[in-house]
């Protein structure tokens, strides 16, 4: 890409430039006519002044120039390119395949170099170590590591020991160790210069379309020279035009400039030697880590150069270049988060649900109960794994999430760890076991609510009936509460028989009413008295208010029969080898044999009945 967007080929032997150009061209020549018409109205006004005088000189001398706007323009280009192709042939990439020279596809005949071939050559790990270094490997490692050795590289030898352990041999052989080390170093700075040459391709072709763009605007900005008003148009307007133009135009010999001290560093191979020499040497001999820490330092140092390089290139790569970052950053993002959100998914399915399994085992609740040495420290730690999201998106960087510190777009961080996601899925089937109960739109459903429909327009209408009924009810039962007083006060006295008489009266008024309500209740004739104590026999609804009640009642426990049935058969399924697996699978590993057990005691005990033991 740096060799076919620095060739002149790309700027002065494309047919469609000069044709664009000269339609802008066109269009520019008019506003000079607009622009000569305005200045001519000012001096018949008499406004302007001597601005107006400079403003003519400086319209003229940019009618002139316009035409050769284009030439300008890649006289600027064809001097970057030039200086950016000075350092470009000076960098000396040695690469080859089966020590023949590389061959591209396609040939281009540009005379490009492979800057990624040379790099990539220059820092494979497992180039740069020798024979004897492999050698000294396998031997114990007696040697003390330095401060620094295990400070940076600690943390990796320790996890690679741990591998090494696992699945490493007592035979004398390369440590698993040491070859996981090799893999991630080489792996980590592969990958970190993929990304560098990648957006530095992107923004080279960025930077050609631009190119062409300012090119082709190149009349519109002269022409707005001559106007303050419009030489402050964006992007088009000469002041950002020739800004952009000199930012652009430059980032190619700036970032080449930086691909000629790394290539002179890579040549220099100072990290190497010294690694080389204590490896085989015998008076300060090191460990197979130090070495493996010089040869991270000489990848950070050319690293960090490229991206300084890599950033220049970003600025330089103009509007294009701004919205294809974007667009990459989205797709990344993307990527990145789905891979991460992935690794947090096997990561709580793995050693999340065993964290969980042994927080809640007997084992390790017994120990603690009897007071075992590391018990409770033991169960915190698994209970903290259990309960962990093993999603990176929320480890916090300088105050920043993973998607502020790289500027991509992640997607929201899990929350929760195996036990949290096992209890979600739990309340999911609760929840899904609510939806297959009788719905609205079911015969048992609509029964109901047509009887509650009937029940209450009966009631309803009939409610100032009920009211009467009700007040005549109440004083009645008034009367009854007089009488026994009197009763009560008159016994041993010669108005006890009279008292006593009263008394019943008024009880058999009390029942009268209420028998008279349930006539009514039942539909049937019933009595009522208005206001001024005259009673007259009414005829009834015909409808038998607490038969609806009870139909009703029935109806509602039909509905709750038929929801416990309907739970239980979904408790039955949800215990099937199918839905476990499915289940499993589609929770990413968190609903286990233990959660489906649990969900469907919880769906049975949602809708229980009660045993007809209570008194």
């Amino acid at each position: 890409m740096v060799a076919l967007t620095l060739s002149s080929k790309m700027y002065s032997g494309s047919t469609f430039i000069p044709s664009a150009w000269a339609v802008v061209r066109d269009l520019s020549n008019i506003f000079f006519i607009l622009i000569l018409l305005y200045i001519a109205i000012q001096i018949i006004l008499g406004l302007g002044g001597a601005n107006v005088k400079k403003m003519i000189a400086k319209v003229i001398i940019t009618a002139l120039l316009i035409n050769f706007s284009m030439f300008f323009t890649e006289v600027v280009i064809d001097s970057s390119n030039i200086l950016a192709l000075v350092f470009y042939n000076k960098i000396n990439v040695e690469t080859s395949v089966d020590g023949q020279p590389r061959a591209y596809i396609p040939a281009t005949n540009l005379g490009e170099k492979d800057i990624s071939g040379g790099f990539t050559s220059a820092f494979n790990p497992s180039k740069l170590l020798s024979r004897e270094f492999f050698e000294k490997a396998k031997q114990p490692v007696v040697a003390s590591f330095s401060p620094m050795a295990a400070v940076i590289v600690g943390p990796l030898y320790l996890g690679a020991k741990l591998v090494g352990f696992l699945f490493g041999s007592n035979a004398p052989q390369v440590p698993a160790s040491l070859v996981m080390g090799i893999i991630v170093v080489s792996g980590l700075i592969m990958l970190f210069a993929a990304y560098a040459f990648f957006i530095a391709s992107i923004s080279f072709l960025s930077r050609l379309i631009e190119l062409w763009i300012l090119i082709i605007f190149s009349p519109f900005a002269f022409m707005s020279s001559s106007v303050p008003k419009l030489s402050g148009i964006e992007y088009v307007g000469w002041d950002a035009w020739f800004k952009r133009l000199l930012t652009v135009a430059f980032m190619a010999p700036i970032f080449m400039f930086f691909m000629y001290v790394i290539f002179l560093i890579v040549r220099a191979k100072m990290f190497d030697n010294i690694a080389r020499g204590n490896a085989t040497g015998t008076t300060n001999p090191q460990t197979w880590m130090e070495i493996m820490l010089f040869i991270v330092i000489s990848a950070l140092v050319l690293l960090i150069l490229l991206l300084k390089a890599t950033s220049f290139a970003k600025k330089g790569s103009g509007a294009l270049g701004e919205a294809l970052m974007k667009g990459l950053k989205v797709v990344g993002g993307v990527a990145l988060g789905a891979t991460v959100g992935g690794a947090a998914i096997a990561g709580r399915a793995t050693v999340g649900r065993a964290g969980a399994a042994i927080a809640e085992s007997e084992w390790a609740k017994r120990r603690e109960r009897e007071g075992k040495f590391g018990s409770t420290l033991i169960r915190s730690g698994a209970k903290a794994v259990g309960t962990g999201s093993f999603d990176v998106r929320g480890v916090k960087i300088a105050g920043k999430d993973l998607a502020g510190a790289t500027g991509m777009h992640l997607g929201e961080a899990q929350k929760g760890g195996f036990t949290e996601r096992k209890k979600e899925q739990v309340e999911k089937r609760q929840k899904r076991a609510k939806e297959l109960q009788v719905g609205e739109d079911e015969p048992l459903t609509q029964a109901l609510h047509q009887t509650e429909m009937d029940l209450q327009g009966l009631l309803g209408e009939n409610a100032q009936v009920i009211e009467t009924l009700d007040k005549v009810i109440e004083k009645k039962r008034q009367e009854v509460n007089d009488a026994e007083k009197k009763f009560n006060a008159a016994k041993g006295t010669t108005g006890e028989g009279a008292a006593r008489a009263a008394l019943t009266t008024a009880n058999g008024d009390l029942d009268f009413a209420k028998e008279n309500k349930k006539d009514f209740r039942g539909g049937r004739n019933y009595m009522l008295t208005n206001s001024a104590g005259v009673s007259t026999i009414e005829t009834g609804t015909g409808t038998d208010i607490e038969a609806l009640e009870g139909q009703k009642r029935a109806q509602a426990q039909a509905i709750k029969t038929e929801n416990v049935r309907r739970n239980r058969q979904y408790a039955e399924t949800e215990q099937t080898g199918w839905s476990r697996a499915k289940g499993f699978v589609f929770s990413g590993g968190t609903y286990t044999k233990s959660a489906s057990r649990e969900a469907a005691h919880d769906i049975v005990m949602e809708t229980k009945l009660e045993s007809g033991t209570r008194t």
